[in-house]
């Protein structure tokens, strides 16, 4: 499925406006000084994945597409998925964009205890007593780590948690709803 160049463009330009708004322009301008580019894939039914490919790949999928072959199920990085309607587009970033960027930047990072860890994997969310360290700036998504910096998944802050750490307020209540986890994978996805 082909996209015009007008539409690649308003969905780029849609998915660095939520890269930025994640990791801010520091993550745009990583992507930029590596020589990454974004590519969309259609799925069908106005659906599209995105990618992040270097320039060799980018060139790969430019020839399999010239000789007829069908667009590959997965190239790169994975970035996302955008789903268009009459009325919207929604973006709905992916884990490895997620994982890669934090990573890279040490930034919107949770990093909770092991027993937290390991109920996050099972899809449960998590306390604020369980918080062990943050990597601010805390986006309304941020990445889930394990004290050693493995990324678990991806979680939305329901408290200010850059706030609640700074002022040492702790206690059972539940700090971030889980989004994705890597466990999704084995229970459901794999």
């Amino acid at each position: 499925m082909q996209i015009k160049e007008e539409g690649l463009e308003k969905f780029k330009k849609i998915i660095y406006a939520e890269i930025a708004k994640l990791f801010g322009k520091e993550a745009l301008r990583l992507i930029r000084r590596l020589g990454y580019n974004i590519i969309l894939l259609g799925r069908g039914n106005n659906v599209y994945e995105a990618f992040l490919v270097n320039n060799e790949l980018k060139e790969l999928l430019s020839i399999m597409k010239k000789i007829n072959i069908q667009n590959p199920f997965s190239i790169g990085l994975f970035v996302g998925t955008i789903i268009e309607n009459k009325s919207n587009i929604a973006f709905k970033v992916g884990l490895d964009l997620m994982e890669y960027l934090a990573q890279q930047l040490r930034r919107n990072i949770v990093i909770v205890s092991d027993d937290a860890a390991k109920l996050f994997l099972y899809g449960r969310d998590i306390l604020l007593n369980s918080i062990i360290k943050i990597l601010p700036p805390i986006s309304y998504l941020t990445v889930i780590a394990n004290k050693e910096l493995e990324i678990l998944g991806i979680a939305k802050p329901l408290v200010n948690l850059e706030t609640f750490i700074r002022e040492g307020r702790r206690g059972n209540i539940v700090a971030l709803k889980n989004v994705v986890d890597k466990g999704w994978y084995l229970r459901k996805g794999g």
